[in-house]
């Protein structure tokens, strides 16, 4: 009695490649808990990591397992960072995917997200009340943002 849960799922990249029939090296987690508690567990298993503020928080969100130069490392962030947010705020149908370990499911967020995977269909993420202005507003960004839509569309050209 008295113990929490937490829970880790694997997000974006990884299960769109997965569901292709390809493996990626790609890997990003999303965590219930906060990023000490992951961290916490990662020096109990003397696993290196990082952990640090990623946007307008006042605690670390984000987590680095691995070693960063390598290419073999794993990041993550708190369930709140981007999934717990409006569809609006995702980019594409194919990236609102979780793949929860625990229960061994895919959510799809937006309820698109697998059929347009296997259709190689791109669709910007929007929920029944949210408008294309609505998503231009959280997507496209002075860091180059609407790039990462051109870098999708020339990939599925190229397949």
């Amino acid at each position: 009695a008295g113990e929490h849960c937490n829970y880790c799922y694997l997000v974006g990249g990884q299960i769109r490649d997965v569901l292709r029939g390809v493996l990626g090296n790609d890997i990003d987690f999303n965590y219930s808990c906060n990023a000490q508690e992951v961290a916490f567990v990662c020096v109990s298993h003397k696993w290196p990591i990082k952990y640090k503020c990623c946007g307008p928080v006042d605690l670390p969100n984000y987590v680095l397992i691995g070693d960063e130069g390598s290419g073999t490392y794993l990041e993550g962030f708190c369930i709140d960072f981007n999934f717990t947010k409006p569809l609006c705020a995702h980019d594409l149908t194919m990236n609102t995917l979780m793949y929860d370990l625990a229960n061994d499911v895919i959510i799809d967020k937006s309820g698109r997200g697998v059929a347009d995977i296997y259709a190689r269909a791109l669709r910007i993420s929007l929920g029944p009340a949210e408008t294309l202005s609505m998503w231009s507003a959280a997507n496209f960004t002075t860091g180059g943002e609407e790039l990462r839509y051109i870098k999708f569309w020339l990939r599925a050209e190229a397949e």
